[in-house]
């Protein structure tokens, strides 16, 4: 009998292991996928840029492991100089256009014009493995499991691509996201923080330093006084910094607020003074340096304009402008941007700004205006199918193939995968 108890115990233990293994295993969410992303087909015109577009986005779900595989559908991989991958995986319900935003606003953050190490940056949170989770639906409301969001979350209702009706038309109650979440990213992985030590420990301190001086030092006094933290929506403000203070978050929550005002996310809300819901005291990037002095000593970590393609919004029908433009609300954010990519084939036209700009029309008759500065437009195919007419003030260059005719001004390089055509 002694001896049946003990096969019977053995049995239950082995069972409890085989089942805890599994479950381990199972819940081990993995993307296997060492593919160097950062190398691109070579071109005779070595100046042809191949920027990620629709048709590098990989929907190969067998790379995709537990819960990654389960709940979602297609992911990008961004490939650090150490050829390990950061991976942005996107759940059924996010469109190409979004996840492509959530690449160019993470490419944006992992290149710096400005002195900083970003090899040294972007190789640590690729060594971190660390995963951007696009899930469905919104924080609380998701149709991606809780359980299933294994690693930085960015939703579907908070990713306003650029071109898309929330974008145009400022709609805060879709609040573009994108830019906090991969910051938070960014900071948590890479730059570090004074609790969580990064590979930049003096920029760390420095925005330590300027969260804090944000703050009233009397704590009695946080969520009622200061520059940043009051007015966010909460009943309870002071407790809600007290919490970000004790899990270590303020100074994440303070810099994203700073970034989001930084790049004109905020300067077309109109219902409360200030950014992020009226929690900070800037709402524009001037309004940075003026009333937050302390703050504005951290920007010139960031880069002045995005760095990185911006693919619009296949919806988007008519003008998009870069320069900014009082009536049109929407470009205190487009005003900072250089490189755009249309999508679709609706018949859509671009005005730039004062930047060198690059722009890429889509499958749709576009106007393209480069406005001012050493702009290119580029064509991804070869200049054999294209015919074109270069005019004293107007280039047409006509698709042999569709007829479809763009019209260009203010364009220095008309560039092609074989060739560029410069304008004088």
């Amino acid at each position: 009998m002694k001896i049946s108890t003990k096969i019977i115990i053995i049995v239950i233990i082995s069972l409890i292991v085989f089942i805890i293994v599994s479950i381990t295993t199972f819940l081990r969410t993995s993307i296997k996928d060492s593919t160097d992303y950062s190398l691109s087909p070579e071109y005779d015109n070595v100046n042809y840029v191949q920027y990620t577009n629709k048709d590098l986005i990989i929907r190969d779900k067998s790379k995709m492991k537990g819960m990654f595989g389960l709940y979602y559908d297609k992911y990008l991989a961004y490939t650090a100089p150490n050829k390990k991958n950061i991976f942005i995986v996107a759940a059924k319900e996010i469109s190409d256009y979004q996840l492509l935003y959530a690449y160019s606003v993470l490419s944006n953050f992992l290149n710096s014009d400005n002195g900083y190490d970003m090899t040294k940056l972007t190789n640590s949170i690729a060594n971190s493995n660390s995963y951007i989770v696009m899930a469905g639906g919104s924080d609380g409301n998701s149709s991606t499991p809780r359980f299933a969001i294994y690693g930085q979350p960015l939703y579907y209702s908070e990713v306003a691509v650029p071109g898309s009706n929330w974008f145009m038309e400022n709609d805060y109650n879709h609040r573009d996201a994108t830019f906090e979440e991969i910051l938070h990213f960014t900071h948590d992985n890479g730059i570090g923080t004074t609790s969580n030590p990064g590979v930049f420990p003096s920029f760390s301190e420095e925005i330590s330093n300027a969260t804090f001086n944000a703050l009233p030092q009397d704590k009695a006094l946080w969520g009622i006084e200061g520059l940043w933290g009051y007015k966010n929506g909460d009943n309870s403000p002071k407790k809600w910094l007290l919490e970000l203070e004790k899990e270590g978050s303020l100074e994440q929550e303070y810099l994203a607020s700073v970034i989001d005002s930084y790049y004109g996310l905020w300067g077309a809300f109109t219902e409360l003074d200030g950014g992020m819901w009226g929690m900070y005291v800037a709402k524009t990037r001037e309004d940075i340096y003026i009333n937050d002095p302390v703050g504005s000593t951290l920007l010139p970590y960031f880069n002045d304009y995005i760095s990185s393609m911006i693919t619009l919004d296949s919806s988007l029908d008519g003008d998009f402008h870069l320069t900014f433009n009082q009536s049109l609300p929407y470009t205190h954010k487009t005003q900072y941007y250089q490189y755009v990519r249309l999508s679709g084939d609706n018949n859509t036209n671009i005005y730039g700004n004062a930047q060198d700009n690059i722009f890429i029309g889509n499958a749709g008759s576009n106007v393209i205006d480069g406005i001012t500065g050493f702009n290119i437009v580029q064509y991804d195919y070869i200049s054999d199918g294209f015919e074109i007419d270069i005019q004293q003030d107007v280039v047409i260059i006509t698709n042999k193939e569709t007829n479809v005719i763009d019209t260009l001004y203010n364009m220095s390089i008309i560039r092609f995968q074989d060739i560029d055509i410069s304008i004088d």
